[in-house]
């Protein structure tokens, strides 16, 4: 490799790291936390209230020295008079100043990037963080952990129920309006209930609210409170979000409230109510979102299934494409897509990414180029053109704690010269040359065009090539899906193709071939039992996988594997004669050599394969049974008096030249043939449920073959079969599919295929292009990327986290038909909401 291809994989892996994440990932977050604001904060968990307000300016140096843990950074550095003077108005004296200052400094040091303040019945602490955590960013951390503040505030209610009330501290006045009308004191909290306060925070104020530490409370008991308000809390609907004090009672907390207020499900918030900072070192939750701040909380509590976290493993993956960087090299007006620079520099969330946009933007490019350089497979000439049209491209892959830059540097096409001379065809350039592809093309592209380099030093990046590139592409990746080629597939007998392709990459059980390279001649004596004993242990390998994931998919779908016994007629002229001429006499005897392979076949229609093999191999065919010189009788050369003739000796010489044949049969063609017959005598067959899509508990088990079924059910059952069972094997190579909505309905993608992608995403990564805003909004998409094109470039428009406004708006104008034509449905369909 030229050493501008080598400055090219550096380039590629710089430009990938260093452009900005631009998808949501789980953020570190604290909610429910105490501030010094607070009337019973104490700061230590060993001191007492009192310890607290007793404690001196410089006792709370020591503290923060001790925190910050740098020993750049001595006492006499720790003056706060000139930062107190500038920020009075917000903090009431220097000691308070430190105070905040150091609960900044735990959180930072604790990686929180969202924190929720909630004191007791006053929100004066939330400011005030803010600007402590400012404070110490500015002078004492360079750490890319800025924790965002959320405002909030925690009101001990009349009916002794704490509600925690979060909102936009756009709307603070309003707030603190409310609270000065209700609030008797800050350790007295309000006469009003929290049925009140949360009608006030949820509905008036339209913002959330919740009752915190549902487990210690007294929410759950009947004698605690009227059964009449009782019932008319748990029946508010404000009660979707509940919080626990303890991660250990989230499972019976959520119980209780949809046992009373019958409910499918309700929410469980940490509450992490520290008064200390050694309280801030536990308790966390993670929030999927990309832009820190109100809206990320938001709008992971309205996707709560998919979007919050108690433990940051829930969500781990092994195996993804970073991005992907495409160069050209040559002329700028070859790649469809483009960008600056003549770069494209597309970048991937870990879990789910959807590519929107109008048609012909290069949605389906992407994947076709990521799965071009996975798999080099690319049998139309004209899209392998098109392919090579992008100059270089470049992939960086993480694999299991490892990054990977898979280079593919692409031939640049001349205009007399066909794409197919690139890849080591009609090297010669003859002019009548046949132009025609096979796998050759894809080993040329795999040794010539493909490398890869593991990266070894993130900080300054060395790429080591790697020479085990097949074992490593087997384990980034499978294939793409294109849901038009799945209904294809499920159409006909690819389908056999597809299923053992699907459950046995990689196995113990592989292709037919690997036994019948083994055969020898000694074999054929057998050959028939030989086969037959390799089938039952075959399919009792087979169905060891298969039988589990059908159990794994009961209700849903199946695999059927059957074994036929249908041997097709043999082509023993071949097997024998080889290209001999049919009708020259066998020997100058009164028969052809094609008549001679008829008697032969004649005994393999009465006694079948292993028979006649056998009295070859073993030279004792039953001429009383099957008589030669009976059978030559109505041979053309049977009255050809120059020819001989077919007696007993004649009989015996013709059958012991044909075992002489016989020994130097050509073997080749036998395994083709056993191959064949193996092939064509096993059947994979999915059969789907087709009333396991209704919405309701599958009660029925109707079972329909995926060939017999509509469009529709064969969308459904093909992509029922790839995500089950990539669940089932624990398959977390990246999952790709070409608009999965093809031929399916609306309310199928809603009820079905959304939750599939939800549970997916978690442990795989998923690519799909996609027109349906279904998919997009209610999957929460970790990254949208919006594309367009004028025709003949596509380019990224935008990207980002669906929860972003500029994204949304992308949705609606790409998805919805525009901001006035999504006005009009809501106007249509509001009254039936």
């Amino acid at each position: 490799m030229s050493d501008r291809k080598v400055v090219l994989e550096y380039e590629a892996y710089k430009k990938i790291k260093k452009k900005k994440d631009c998808y949501g990932y789980l953020r570190k977050t604290l909610i429910h936390v105490h501030t010094p604001s607070s009337y019973d904060y104490r700061l230590l968990k060993n001191w007492e209230d009192k310890d607290y307000k007793k404690c001196s300016v410089d006792k709370l140096k020591e503290i923060l020295i001790k925190i910050i843990d740098d020993k750049n950074i001595t006492m006499s550095m720790l003056d706060f008079r000139k930062i107190f003077k500038k920020y009075k108005e917000i903090f009431i004296n220097e000691k308070e100043l430190i105070s905040f200052i150091i609960m900044a400094a735990k959180i930072i040091n604790n990686g929180v990037e969202l924190v929720v303040v909630t004191d007791h019945n006053t929100i004066v602490g939330c400011e005030k963080l803010e600007v402590a955590i400012d404070i110490y960013k500015s002078n004492y951390n360079t750490s890319k952990i800025y924790p965002h503040v959320i405002y909030g505030i925690e009101i001990s209610c009349a009916d002794k129920l704490h509600v925690v009330g979060i909102f936009n501290k756009n709307k603070i006045s309003n707030i603190q309006n409310y609270l000065n009308e209700i609030i008797l004191s800050e350790k007295d909290g309000t006469y009003k209930t929290s049925l009140s306060v949360l009608k006030k925070f949820n509905k008036d104020f339209n913002e959330f609210a919740y009752i915190a530490h549902a487990n210690t409370a007294d929410l759950f008991k009947d004698t605690h409170m009227a059964s009449g308000y009782r019932k008319q809390l748990y029946n508010s609907g404000y009660l979707n979000y509940i919080g626990v004090s303890k991660e250990e009672h989230k499972d019976g907390t959520s119980f209780r409230v949809k046992d009373r207020s019958y409910k499918d499900k309700a929410y469980i918030i940490l509450d992490n109510d520290s008064h200390c900072i050694e309280d801030l070192d536990s308790k966390y939750m993670w929030l999927n979102g990309e832009k820190l701040g109100l809206d990320l909380f938001r709008e992971a509590m309205v996707d709560y299934d998919v979007s919050v976290f108690f433990h940051e493993e829930a969500i781990q993956h092994t195996k993804y494409i970073e991005g992907i960087y495409i160069k050209n090299i040559a002329d700028s007006n070859l790649p469809y897509l483009t960008g600056n620079n003549d770069e494209f520099i597309m970048k991937f969330s870990p879990s789910l990414n959807c590519l929107i946009g109008g048609r012909g933007t290069g949605k389906s490019t992407v994947l076709q180029l990521i799965e071009y350089v996975f798999r080099q497979r690319c049998d139309n000439e004209r899209k392998l053109e098109f392919i090579c049209n992008h100059g270089a491209v470049f992939i960086l892959y993480y694999l299991e704690g490892k990054e990977y830059v898979l280079a593919m540097n692409m031939p640049y096409k001349e205009k007399d010269k066909h794409i197919y001379q690139y890849f080591g065809k009609n090297i010669e350039n003859k002019y009548r040359y046949k132009y025609k592809y096979d796998e050759s093309i894809k080993t040329f592209a795999f040794i010539n065009n493909l490398e890869i380099y593991e990266v070894t030093n993130t900080t300054v990046p060395v790429l080591n090539k790697c020479k085990n590139k097949s074992k490593l592409l087997n384990e980034m990746f499978n294939i793409t899906y294109s849901v038009n080629d799945l209904v294809n597939t499920a159409s006909d007998k690819k389908i056999n193709d597809f299923i053992f392709s699907t459950m046995f990459n990689n196995k113990s059980i592989r292709t037919y071939s690997n036994m019948i390279k083994k055969v020898k001649y000694s074999d054929l004596e057998n050959i028939t039992k030989i086969i037959e004993t390799y089938r039952i242990k075959r399919q009792e390998k087979i169905n060891n996988e298969i039988n589990p994931f059908n159990e794994h998919q009961k209700g849903l779908l199946r695999i059927i594997h059957k074994l036929t016994d249908y041997y097709e007629e043999p082509n023993l002229y071949k097997w024998l004669f080889g290209n001999n001429n049919r009708n020259k006499s066998f020997f100058n005897y009164r028969i052809s050599n094609e008549e001679l392979c008829e008697y032969l076949l004649r005994v393999y229609d009465q006694e079948g394969l292993n028979n006649l093999l056998q009295f070859l191999y073993k030279r004792n065919l039953d001429t009383t049974k099957y008589s030669l010189i009976n059978y030559a009788k109505d041979s053309k050369f049977s009255k050809d008096l120059d020819k001989k003739n077919i007696d007993f000796m004649g009989e015996k010489d013709i059958l012991n030249k044909i075992y002489k044949m016989f020994e130097n049969i050509n073997l080749e063609l036998i395994k083709n043939y056993l191959i064949n017959f193996l092939k064509n005598n096993e059947e994979f067959t999915l059969e789907f449920n087709i009333d396991s899509k209704n919405g309701s508990k599958i009660s029925n088990e109707n079972y329909r073959d995926v060939k017999d079924l509509s469009l529709g059910q064969k969308v459904v059952a093909m992509l029922d079969f790839i995500l089950g069972y990539s669940d089932y094997s624990n398959d977390y190579t990246p999952l790709i599919i070409d608009q999965p909505e093809d031929n399916l309905d609306n309310q199928y993608i809603y009820k079905n295929l959304v939750k599939q992608i939800r549970d997916t995403k978690s442990k795989r990564q998923i690519i799909i292009a996609t027109h349906n805003a279904a998919l997009v909004t209610n999957t929460m998409s970790e990254f949208v990327c919006v594309m367009e094109s004028n025709g003949n470039h596509g380019w990224i428009k935008d990207e980002g986290y669906p929860g972003t406004k500029k994204i949304k708006k992308n949705i609606i104008n790409y998805m919805e038909g525009g901001t006035d034509s999504f006005n009009h449905k809501i106007k249509i369909y509001k009254n039936v909401l």
